[in-house]
């Protein structure tokens, strides 16, 4: 009986303690929604788009383009507890489609993606993967000097995998973070 008292109480202490984190990340979320303001936001885009259309500044356009759909994606599935992987994995080729759209045309440039995707109808927490991403693309990106991002993303069913290497650009510590997107994602798994 005693055994039976001391883990109901453990379980009933970890439920809280778990709704408490759930709470405190969506008050979290909310906060930075409404800072955001889309509405403003993808309004101005939309004027500095048709700017750069009207001075025909097509790689620009694109460049505001691009970026307003990511904009989009995030504000609209980070409020969702699971987003479908078809649609997270369009995310990810939209975001490389970005940075290889805003980097020059070089020879020293390598970026290898290898997205197959076998998991139709398969869910995911939202922007899961995209602080590996953008850190491999932030850290390992030298105009100056041969560098290389690969990403190998493989979808089996319910499980993936992924396979994220980069160069690391000469200076590394000039461009130092905080490591919040990483240990962020690292946190999300542990509740997931």
């Amino acid at each position: 009986v005693v055994a039976y008292a001391y883990s109901a109480d453990y379980f009933r202490t970890k439920r809280a303690q778990l709704a408490l984190l759930k709470d405190k990340t969506m008050a979290e979320l909310n906060v930075l929604k409404a800072q955001i303001k889309p509405h403003f936001l993808f309004n101005t885009m939309n004027v500095i788009y048709n700017s750069a259309q009207k001075h025909e500044d097509e790689a620009t356009a694109k460049l505001i383009f691009e970026l307003s759909q990511l904009l989009r994606f995030s504000i609209q599935e980070a409020a969702a507890e699971y987003t479908s992987l078809e649609n997270e994995l369009a995310f990810l080729e939209r975001y490389i489609q970005f940075q290889r759209l805003r980097l020059p045309q070089t020879n020293n440039l390598d970026i290898q993606i290898d997205i197959s995707k076998q998991g139709e109808g398969a869910k995911i927490a939202p922007l899961l993967m995209i602080p590996f991403i953008e850190n491999a693309f932030q850290y390992g990106i030298s105009l100056n000097e041969a560098c290389f991002v690969h990403l190998k993303l493989h979808v089996d069913g319910q499980n993936l995998s992924m396979l994220l290497r980069n160069s690391i650009a000469p200076n590394p510590e000039s461009k130092s973070g905080l490591g919040t997107g990483i240990r962020n994602s690292r946190e999300r798994l542990q509740l997931l």
